[in-house]
């Protein structure tokens, strides 16, 4: 719900709330073919002239990641690009990895689907990050957080340790669905699981049983992950 969007950047006004605002992110980044100037004049940023472009695939992460909602759903569905960069990526090495081990090259609105479970189930408080306007040409304009694309060291998971919250999770199944989007989040889980990390409880969940059920692909995956992302290298005895 957009309320929460305070979680993670601050707001001046709460009319930003309201979806026809044109204060609101989402008046600039739901639609890949509606010009931003139709809301909001030729006075906006030149960089919010569509939503290709770092505040939106930002903004659309951060908050997708406090809750899947349709506003999400509708991104994911209606932007089929595919030309453009992961302009909001995290984890760099990771995501290019998966995608070759895979041999594609995501949507946009799947590379939402991707950067929306890293920031909800990698833990990104030691990475370094600016504190950004949204549009900086618009006084209420939130903040958001642009994050450093490199990660050099073992990451972290969290919000895995309750089985029944997971299993409420509407995020889980989408992310399973679409694993071919999402494997290096993913197979990072997986390796989690493998090593019995501390926070980490997927009994009985759905993701114990994809495990189970894709053993070989996430072995074949994680065997070369771990050789070439510094992000899935730690004491692992994995292997």
């Amino acid at each position: 719900m957009y309320s929460k969007f305070g979680q993670f950047g601050e707001r001046m006004n709460s009319q930003i709330e309201n979806d026809t605002n044109a204060a609101n992110p989402l008046t600039y980044c739901l639609f890949p073919s509606l010009n931003s100037q139709f809301f909001h004049g030729s006075s906006s940023s030149n960089q919010l002239y569509s939503n290709m472009n770092t505040s939106c695939t930002n903004f659309m992460a951060q908050r997708c990641s406090l809750l899947w909602d349709d506003y999400c759903e509708a991104y994911y569905q209606i932007n089929t690009d595919n030309y453009w960069p992961n302009m909001a990526v995290i984890d760099q090495i990771a995501y290019q990895n998966a995608n070759q081990f895979f041999g594609i090259r995501p949507t946009m609105g799947q590379n939402l689907l991707r950067n929306t479970c890293y920031y909800k189930y990698i833990n990104t408080d030691d990475l370094k990050y600016t504190v950004e306007p949204f549009d900086p040409t618009v006084a209420n304009s939130p903040l958001i957080k642009v994050f450093n694309e490199y990660v050099s060291r073992y990451s972290k998971i969290q919000h895995l340790s309750d089985p029944s919250l997971i299993q409420k999770d509407t995020l889980v199944p989408k992310m399973l669905e679409n694993f071919n989007i999402c494997i290096d989040v993913i197979g990072r889980i997986y390796l989690a699981y493998l090593q019995r990390e501390p926070n980490v409880n997927l009994k009985g969940t759905l993701f114990e049983s994809f495990f189970k059920e894709k053993k070989v692909l996430l072995d074949l995956y994680l065997q070369q992950a771990i050789s070439q992302v510094p992000s899935f290298q730690s004491f692992s005895s994995y292997g």
